[in-house]
């Protein structure tokens, strides 16, 4: 796995133009103390966007942002929904059908709240009602879920599960089922009973219970085996949870019914090594026993904590795999369960739990056997997300334990206060949403990889070694002193600067002791961190990224820029300081001029510079790779003051050519002159001084460039209609001769200039001498206005 970095764009106060709804319902009676107001976000992916969700003004009010992914035409409206009552529950999204998607909330007087958006008008259409029905509870809700096909389970603090669909053709099941609410057609429930009478076999060992064909399953409400958490499938008819008698329940429906499965979740010897499934001591089940020693440290849930469980489901073309987190005294754990038939143990990943963190979830993504795991702690003002790579053992029935490494990343919060942390899994990019803000991972490149973690890179190998020398330079160097050097480096790249000169005048005496104490770099290294930063990055199969994912590729190329100057610099002290580097010092130079432009920009010129931003097709939130292959397509000083002319800031395209562009360079092939006139001429034509854009548009060398000019020139001399320009131009005729019949030809009525093309091309002709060709212009504009005048119409023919 890679290591990555945070980056993050702010989103804007929800705005004044939006679709409103309101929800009202008759209040129920209950106890509204019962439930704590707690913040809620939520994420989902569908129809190519993804929606953030969040309950404001005290959980009274659901606003929904929608958000695409690539560049779209397509105009949406953000839309705010109130209700009656606040909303305690998660946000719960469900449906894997372009068109529809349910949303099901809990309210503080007890009522579940079920929506069926249509997502083809429920952010551009203010005049459709919503679909929306509301039924009771009788118990205080613990853990709500749903699957896409339209079922919600709810789980209650007395120990009962309820299940709510659509109409009263409840599934059959080898339970008796028990209807619990029939009066809305719209939103009924229902409950499975056991049908055993002998509640102590299930307190018998593995093999005893399945010599008496016993299916494990409490005989009514219990408190002890509470649902702590739900999850359910995106794409079919299934959901587990995870309880707090240390099993695991799965539902399945299918062809109009129900099965449910019970299992153990895992349990450890002292050493760590799993127990086996038929040994397992269940004598802990019985009401007030003890937990058995063995278990003490790893088998047993942590009861006080309420964040303490969580549980996923995902869907491959093979089946469906179940994901539990079980937090214990001593070692968090995943177990994974392969519930596509039986339901059976896979594997078990343990994970390091954060010392003081409060747990907030976890997520996952598997492709084949691949897993990737997240788990989000809060501490204090910051957000921890720990990730892993596991490689799943496939073809084997026998559970195995992994104890992986756990990468981290963190980014802050504003304050100290329990946060709400969404995420979502695009392709095998974490997307992660608080209140205010989105996040995505960046991966870094190698280069960044080593600088920014070299704190952890071995010293063994020359490269790793070499970037974290720089890395502590980098820090070594006194902020005065730094911003001194800085200033005198950018002052020297419009120079004919000698690098050895700048490090004696400038440089030595300042941080002389610093390089001194530092190990020396590898020549070798050196090379190859110039090689790595100049590599082009490979071409991709991409689309042009959305609003909101520039933002964030924008916000991932600036890190970048500051990352590579910083070790860029150091770089640069470092070679100027040896006679041995000394090789490699022009080839720094010249990555460090061009790193310094690109942070010398505005947000606003460096965005046009790197557009349009394009994504991976496949990964469409993959920052990383989309900001290294911006910036790897603007690494020329010169290219990029021509982009920024050609795109319309031409006033910056000059400043930034005075600032970094060595005027006096030996420039044998011309290409750097060639630039620069271009670079002047745009600034000229913006501010429409034509005549000095024509003088140095008639030194330009290269042909094919200068005809390219010449069209924008005349196109706006037109647009301003400065007619004169063109009529009395005389650098190369045939060409403005050309450009003025093509521009005729396009031309339809209404006009929306004083003259025509063909007016403008009668007099440019007629200044010309070419008295024939000055006619025939003459001749299409009477035709092109649908003249009447016979007499002015035979004397130009």
């Amino acid at each position: 796995m890679k290591t990555s970095r945070f980056v993050a764009t702010n989103l804007e106060p929800f705005p004044e133009k939006h679709i409103h709804h309101n929800v009202r319902f008759e209040a129920h009676v209950f106890d509204k103390s019962a439930y704590s107001i707690e913040q809620r976000v939520a994420l989902h992916l569908c129809q190519g966007m993804f929606i953030h969700a969040q309950l404001t003004e005290s959980n009274t009010v659901l606003e929904l942002r929608p958000f695409t992914l690539t560049e779209s035409t397509q105009s949406l409206t953000p839309v705010r929904i109130v209700y009656s009552y606040p909303i305690v529950s998660p946000i719960v999204f469900a449906g894997n059908r372009d068109k529809q998607l349910d949303c099901w909330l809990i309210s503080q007087d007890n009522q579940i709240v079920r929506h069926r958006f249509d997502l083809d008008h429920l952010f551009t259409d203010q005049t459709k009602d919503l679909d929306v029905v509301i039924r009771p509870l009788a118990s205080k809700y613990v853990s709500l879920s749903a699957t896409a096909q339209g079922v919600a389970t709810v789980g209650f603090d007395d120990g009962s599960v309820t299940h709510f669909q659509e109409g009263t053709s409840f599934p059959s099941s080898s339970y008796r089922t028990d209807a619990v609410d029939t009066e809305n057609e719209k939103l009924c429930s229902y409950k499975l009973h056991e049908s055993t009478t002998f509640p102590l076999l299930k307190y018998l060992n593995f093999a005893t219970r399945r010599i008496l064909n016993f299916d494990l399953e409490d005989q009514g409400p219990s408190t002890q085996a509470g649902t702590a958490a739900l999850a359910s499938s995106l794409a079919a008819n299934v959901m587990i949870g995870l309880r707090k008698d240390h099993r695991l329940v799965s539902w399945s429906w299918n062809n109009n019914r129900l099965d449910r499965k019970l299992l153990e979740l895992p349990q450890f010897e002292a050493n760590g090594n799993l127990i086996d499934q038929e040994e397992q001591d269940m004598s802990y089940h019985l009401p007030g026993s003890f937990v058995p020693k063995h278990q003490a440290r790893k088998g047993e849930l942590k009861r006080q904590d309420g964040h303490s469980y969580d549980a996923k489901i995902l869907t491959q073309d093979d089946g469906q795999k179940a994901i539990v987190y079980i937090d214990t005294e001593n070692e968090p754990f995943f177990a994974i369960y392969d519930i596509s038939g039986s339901p059976i143990l896979i594997d078990v990943i343990t994970t390091a739990r954060h010392p003081t963190g409060r747990f907030l979830g976890f997520n996952a993504c598997l492709e084949k056997n691949s897993l990737r795991l997240w788990t989000i702690w809060q501490e204090a003002k910051t957000v921890f997300i720990k990730s892993s790579d596991t490689e799943l053992i496939a073809g084997d029935t026998a559970p195995h334990v992994h104890r992986q490494t756990w990468f981290t990343m963190s980014f802050d919060l504003p304050a100290s206060n329990p946060v709400a942390v969404a995420t979502a899994v695009v392709s095998k990019d974490l997307l992660v949403a608080t209140d205010d803000r989105l996040l995505v991972a960046r991966d870094l490149d190698k280069i960044d990889e080593l600088y920014l973690g070299s704190e952890q890179t071995s010293t063994d190998d020359p490269l790793s070694s070499a970037v974290s020398i720089l890395a502590t330079m980098s820090i070594s160097i006194y902020p005065g002193v730094w911003s001194q050097l800085e200033a005198q480096l950018r002052n020297s790249f419009s120079k004919t600067c000698d690098p050895f000169e700048f490090y004696k005048e400038y440089v030595k005496d300042l941080v002389i002791s610093i390089i001194s104490s530092l190990p020396s770099i590898d020549k070798s290294a050196a090379t190859s961190i110039l090689r790595l930063l100049r590599e082009n990055q490979p071409a991709f199969d991409s689309v042009h990224a959305s609003q909101i994912t520039s933002s964030l590729v924008m916000q991932a190329i600036s890190e970048t820029l500051n990352t590579r100057y910083k070790l860029l610099f150091c770089l640069f002290l470092a070679l100027c300081g040896s006679d041995e580097l000394k090789d490699d010092l022009p080839t720094c130079w010249e990555l460090l001029r061009n790193v310094d432009s690109l942070r010398w920009c505005s947000q606003n010129a460096l965005e046009l510079l790197v557009s349009p931003i394009i994504v991976p097709t496949k990964a469409r939130l993959n920052v990383g790779v989309a900001a290294y292959y911006a910036l790897s397509e603007a690494s020329s000083v010169i290219e990029n003051c021509d982009k920024l002319a050609r795109v319309g800031d031409a006033e910056a395209a000059q400043e930034m050519a005075q600032l970094f562009v060595n005027m006096n360079t030996d420039d044998q092939d011309g290409k750097v002159s060639e630039t620069l006139r271009a670079v002047k001429f745009r600034g000229f034509l913006a501010s429409h001084k034509f005549d000095i854009a024509i003088d140095t548009l008639a030194h330009m060398i290269e042909g094919s460039v200068q005809e390219g000019l010449l069209e924008n020139l005349i196109d706006e001399a037109y647009n301003a209609e400065e007619y004169q320009v063109i009529c009395k131009m005389t650098l190369r005729k045939d060409v403005v001769a050309g450009i003025i019949r093509d521009r005729g030809a396009k031309q339809q009525l209404p006009l929306s200039k004083r003259l025509s093309w063909w007016q403008v091309g009668y007099s440019f002709f007629t200044i010309a001498e070419e008295t024939e060709s000055a006619n025939e212009c003459m001749r299409k504009h009477l035709k092109l206005t649908g003249s009447r005048d016979v007499v002015l119409k035979e004397f130009f023919a």
